[in-house]
């Protein structure tokens, strides 16, 4: 999407995360957050990547979807996507995910993503990147 085509709440969106993740040591892994700024298309408005001290974290946000996803990398190579649906408690969602995000590791990942399920009602899960189901809480 281009940033001409975007609604003024999905440019509102949009900056809340980019401003908030970056400002928590979030970093661009690629140019898309630059070719958005041009008035480019992107399949993504926004793309940023944290190395936290045990795991990686990679969002990337989709307004036409009103979603954003983050993978969970762990050192091993296993990995997992959340998505989350961007919505009036998306300023919420981004203090829970950056006040983790140094504390993320192995052991304590479900808690915190218990911790998300609080704020946002629906959240979906994927190991292999496409097929999502919903996220409930059961062990």
């Amino acid at each position: 999407m281009r940033k001409t085509e975007m609604s003024t709440v999905q440019l509102e969106q949009r900056a809340l995360i980019v401003e908030t993740l970056s400002a928590a040591g979030w970093k661009a892994p690629s140019n898309e957050i630059e070719m958005f700024d041009e008035g480019l298309w992107v399949g993504r408005e926004a793309v940023l990547r944290y190395r936290g001290p045990a795991l990686v974290l990679t969002m990337f946000y989709r307004a036409d979807q009103a979603a954003m996803y983050f993978t969970f990398k762990f050192p091993d190579g296993r990995r997992f996507e959340l998505k989350l649906e961007v919505n009036e408690k998306l300023e919420e969602l981004l203090q829970a995910i950056t006040s983790f995000q140094d504390k993320l590791d192995e052991a304590n990942y479900r808690e915190h993503i218990r911790g998300l399920m609080k704020i946002s009602e629906r959240i979906l899960v994927s190991v292999d990147g496409e097929n999502f189901v919903r996220l409930t809480d059961k062990g």
